[in-house]
């Protein structure tokens, strides 16, 4: 018996390349967010620095609170680029979660404040309920992907509401963004 496998070898190899080509792709989008880190960083602490010296000459309540709120917008900025660079940085295996146990109510008041500026801007109502129990997870990256919700949440919200929250089921809290915006589909 014979058995030819010329198409089976093609497609190997076929799938071998594929496989290489992907590895280089990743390879390079790792390789410029390194870059882009560095380039995207520099500006972020100029803009810290400058913050904190127009802090200082500010002496007024609004534009102490305008200041303010210039800290907020900076550090959110920050933490969506430790984010992203965290992100790429799992995808290749290079940083692990740092899981530990936290009271998940400071993360939630941060992101009221933080988030109660974009939802007055869009004339949107915007609760975050307070919780003093404890979670064991990383806390960057949980803060990170509720800012990205909450982001796209005021992003894809014409009018309506949106509410931040935690509800307990058994011994697990499961933390939830409800919102009255056109909504993710469910295949996503």
């Amino acid at each position: 018996m014979i058995d030819d496998i010329t198409e089976r070898k093609r497609a190997s190899e076929a799938l071998e390349a594929a496989k290489l080509v992907a590895e280089q792709a990743n390879l390079g989008k790792s390789r410029f967010l390194a870059a882009a880190s560095h380039d995207l960083r520099q500006p972020l602490q100029t803009l810290s620095l400058l913050r904190g010296i127009l802090g200082k000459r500010i002496k007024d309540q609004s534009g102490s609170r305008l200041v303010a709120k210039l800290e907020e917008t900076l550090s959110a900025m920050s933490g969506m680029l430790n984010t992203l660079l965290d992100i790429n940085q799992l995808e290749a295996g290079i940083v692990r979660p740092d899981i530990v146990e936290f009271q998940i109510g400071t993360m939630l008041d941060r992101l009221r404040t933080e988030f109660a500026y974009h939802a007055t801007a869009k004339q949107l109502g915007w609760r975050a309920v307070a919780s003093g129990l404890n979670v064991r997870s990383d806390p960057r990256l949980l803060e990170q992907t509720l800012r990205n919700l909450l982001a796209n949440a005021v992003k894809y919200t014409e009018r309506g509401k949106i509410l931040l929250g935690c509800r307990r089921r058994g011994d697990k809290l499961r933390i939830e963004v409800w919102d009255t915006g056109i909504g993710i589909p469910r295949d996503n």
